[in-house]
């Protein structure tokens, strides 16, 4: 009984000091995201995901039934730049962040806040994001979002 309590304890404290080593990481990459998006920079974003990224985006709209919605990381930026390029202003925050962290894939799940001014309409968007990120020998890498987008 000692031993299979010290193996449980042992365990619990590995994947303890998983969880604070990738924390760090993790947060340095979202501090990445946060930036590329409110400073609009495509290349930098592109930068953090892996060439083989996915985002899935469950769009709600007002009297509207939800649309569902799944982009490469190429087409889930083209659609970020024609934002940037037609809205008049754009801002993001990041919040309510919190992480898990494995051997290969750590997860973030965050809400992201964003507000576009567009063909002279304001419009916000509430995101509950999840994020996985793959550990490489390079660093971290983005593999996929997953994203319940509410329009109000």
């Amino acid at each position: 009984m000692n031993t299979l309590l010290y193996r449980c304890l042992t365990l619990g404290l590995a994947a303890l000091a998983s969880f604070a080593v990738a924390s760090p990481k993790t947060e340095v990459l979202l501090e990445h995201y946060g930036d590329a998006l409110q400073e609009q920079n495509a290349e930098a974003l592109s930068s953090l995901f892996a060439p083989d990224a996915e985002v899935r985006l469950l769009l709600e709209q007002p009297g509207a039934e939800p649309l569902a919605i799944t982009l490469t990381e190429d087409e889930h930026l083209q659609q970020l730049r024609a934002l940037w390029r037609f809205s008049e202003e754009a801002t993001y925050s990041l919040s309510d962040v919190t992480h898990s962290a494995g051997a290969d894939v750590h997860r973030v799940q965050f809400t992201q806040t964003e507000r576009y001014r567009l063909f002279g309409q304001t419009l916000h968007r509430d995101g509950r994001v999840r994020m996985r990120v793959r550990v490489t020998p390079g660093g971290l890498l983005i593999t996929g979002i997953e994203a319940l987008i509410s329009e109000r």
